[in-house]
């Protein structure tokens, strides 16, 4: 996960400086190639019987992870760069909810749909989908603008 966070960041800085892109369009970029990635790597995971190539795909599924970090990881100093700590803190809070709730999903669905594991199929389909509306929610809000209202201080 460091190396392809380090070459996606590499990568999608060049695109910004060398190549103007706007700051939207990288953050953009960055999320499809993390989420779409994962969607699609974890449908072809599910669905492979081998063990060590599925071992593998999951390697892959998670070298796309490393995008995420210059999507969603900048977008809160983007939109709220003196206060993008407490920002990331309730976003890491309320994302944090899945691995609390995730490993009883799958714990449910490998032991109720055990024909032709079809459980982990599910698990990972349900994964896919999730990402997927996630990276639709993303590309139908997302604003690399800064908004005034979480920049200015509250005065009592």
């Amino acid at each position: 996960l460091l190396i392809s966070t380090l070459a996606f960041s590499r990568l999608f800085e060049t695109l910004q400086t060398d190549y103007n892109w706007q700051v939207r369009t990288v953050r953009q970029v960055a999320q499809f190639t993390a989420f779409g990635g994962v969607s699609l790597g974890l449908v072809v995971c599910g669905f492979i019987v081998d063990p060590y190539s599925a071992y593998s795909c999951m390697i892959i599924v998670q070298f796309f992870l490393g995008a995420i970090h210059s999507g969603l990881s900048c977008a809160y100093n983007d939109v709220s760069p003196n206060y993008s700590s407490v920002l990331f803190t309730v976003g890491n809070t309320l994302g944090a909810t899945a691995g609390i709730v995730g490993p009883i999903v799958v714990s449910l669905c490998t032991e109720s749909l055990t024909d032709d594991n079809w459980g982990w199929k599910v698990v990972f389909l349900s994964t896919a989908v999730m990402a997927s509306c996630s990276l639709i929610l993303w590309a139908v809000f997302q604003s690399s603008e800064v908004v005034p209202e979480l920049n200015t201080p509250i005065r009592y």
